[in-house]
């Protein structure tokens, strides 16, 4: 194969992959819904990660969670775990990223996963909501 048509693959591959999202214009990502299950987000678990498609999309993710009253979400990233497989991590493999995440009014801060590698249509948490336009 080419290097012109490794580089075409990979592009084509790519676009496949991140089709679907969309940020809003201060750059937090576009969320539609709110996930139902408990457990999404909040377990040390790539099948229950949040799917962002990309390492730097975690921010404009994060950027977007708002708490149950719109409160304002903080964040910072605590560091890595989670070893699993993925065809978009380096060496077929990806790590999860965690994020200690709070909001005021907020007890404790609590711990969200995240996965840089894979997407699947990224939701708020239980007990997050979302910004919804600008």
């Amino acid at each position: 194969m080419t290097k012109t048509a490794i580089l075409l693959f990979i592009l084509t591959f790519c676009t496949v992959i991140l089709k679907g999202q969309e940020f809003h214009e201060d750059g937090s990502m576009k969320l539609t819904a709110a996930s139902t299950n408990t457990k999404y987000g909040y377990e040390p678990n790539h099948k229950k990660s949040i799917k962002v498609g990309k390492i730097q999309n975690q921010r404009a993710y994060l950027s977007a969670l708002r708490g149950p009253n719109g409160e304002t979400v903080q964040f910072s990233r605590i560091g890595s775990c989670c070893e699993f497989k993925s065809k978009s991590g380096v060496f077929g493999m990806g790590l999860l990223d965690k994020y200690e995440v709070n909001y005021q009014g907020l007890d404790e801060p609590v711990i969200l996963y995240l996965n840089g590698y894979d997407y699947d249509s990224p939701k708020a948490p239980a007990g997050f909501t979302f910004v919804t336009g600008n």
